[in-house]
């Protein structure tokens, strides 16, 4: 952590490496062959100087990224070549009544065309459904939220996704609550209005900008805390997807959506 004019910062480099079993198919039959191997080296770089304070429903100012880097290469011991990058920024807008916050994350990714020649669906990426995203994302993530559809709607070895919303206070409750033997703190509730707009692709290919897919939603945010040091968030949203295939999703899920 680093503080330059009187604002703190954090940065991370990394650079490590990975050797695991994948099979070649997301949904492995006994037809299956063995596992096969993919070693690779990984190399990635995050930052932060997003402030949250005492009372915040959301970081409420700055920005966080991350770029991350993949090379998986059969010349170290596995048994594909291939070479992914994401990128995942967010960015925090404070707004005039107190604690109200304009958020807005881009999610761009990217992996080479060998994944889907050797059949590598595991390394695609997958967009839809309402997954979870407190924290940056990196090459092991390859699930990304698109509500109001449903999970693995768009599939491919190219990413771009966008999210904006807007989010607000309800109240602070501050009080506890009782479930049988447990015990849990509720601290706040929190709304959001949001609408995301993503696709995921597979080059080369036709023109990608026909097939983007859009929603829009509100989400009802619960934050709690468990003997006072294990906090987590409840959400509780709608989403209706703009584009085909039309319809809405009702989701209740763990975690912040970014």
């Amino acid at each position: 952590t680093f503080t330059t004019n009187s604002r703190s910062y954090r940065q991370i480099f990394s650079l490590g490496y990975q050797h695991e079993k994948s099979t070649t198919t997301d949904t492995p039959s006994p037809l299956s062959t063995n596992p096969q191997k993919i070693t690779s080296l990984r190399l990635g770089y995050s930052y932060s100087d997003a402030e949250k304070y005492g009372f915040s429903i959301s970081p409420e100012l700055g920005n966080s990224f991350s770029l991350t880097y993949e090379h998986a290469d059969k010349a170290l011991g596995g048994d594909y070549t291939f070479d992914k990058l994401i990128f995942d920024g967010r960015k925090f807008i404070p707004l005039p009544p107190l604690h109200q916050v304009l958020a807005l994350r881009l999610v761009a990714g990217t992996s080479s065309s060998s994944t889907l020649d050797s059949g590598l669906d595991g390394k695609k990426f997958k967009l839809g459904g309402s997954y979870s995203a407190d924290n940056l994302s990196g090459i092991d993530t390859n699930a990304f939220s698109l509500r109001g559809y449903k999970p693995a709607v768009l599939k491919g070895n190219k990413l771009l996704l966008t999210s904006l919303e807007y989010r607000f206070p309800l109240a602070n409750i501050e009080h506890s609550l009782k479930l049988g033997s447990l015990s849990i703190f509720l601290e706040r509730l929190s709304g959001a209005l949001f609408i995301d707009i993503g696709n995921a692709w597979e080059s080369p290919g036709p023109s990608i900008w026909q097939d983007f897919k859009s929603s829009i939603g509100a989400e009802l945010k619960a934050e709690f805390n468990y003997k006072f040091d294990s906090p987590f968030t409840l959400r509780l949203g709608a989403a209706k997807a703009l584009t085909a295939p039309h319809g809405y999703d009702i989701y209740i899920t763990l975690g912040s959506s970014f």
